[in-house]
């Protein structure tokens, strides 16, 4: 299959899980919607469609419907990911990178759980 056909193939997939609001990666796989799955249909939609891909990334309709608040803005959460990877490239324990990431995010609420 060429580069372009596959890419088409990708772009039809991509609108046709759409639900209007968000992609599901697998909608017959499971219902659920990860925020890996948002950012991976972003990144596939970023050269098709620009303003949809950004709509994947967009936290409102949570905030509206749920009250959810993100804990990180995207410029910090992108930056913790790249710090991630960076670890990785070096070869640092990811575990332990892992974890203190994880009691950075806890720790911003003020609900840190010591050990974790």
């Amino acid at each position: 299959m060429s580069h372009i056909s596959l890419a088409a193939r990708a772009a039809y997939i991509l609108r046709d899980n759409s639900t209007g609001l968000i992609t599901k990666a697998a909608p017959a796989l499971y219902p659920h919607q990860w925020s890996w799955d948002a950012a991976f249909n972003a990144i596939g939609l970023a050269t098709v469609d620009p303003p949809r891909a950004r709509l994947e990334l967009d936290s409102a309709a949570a905030e509206r419907r749920l009250g959810w608040r993100p804990r990180w803005d995207l410029d910090k959460a992108l930056a913790r990911v790249a710090t991630w990877h960076e670890a990785h490239r070096r070869g640092d324990d990811m575990r332990a990178v892992g974890l203190a990431q994880i009691n950075d995010f806890v720790d911003l609420q003020g609900t840190s759980r010591g050990g974790f």
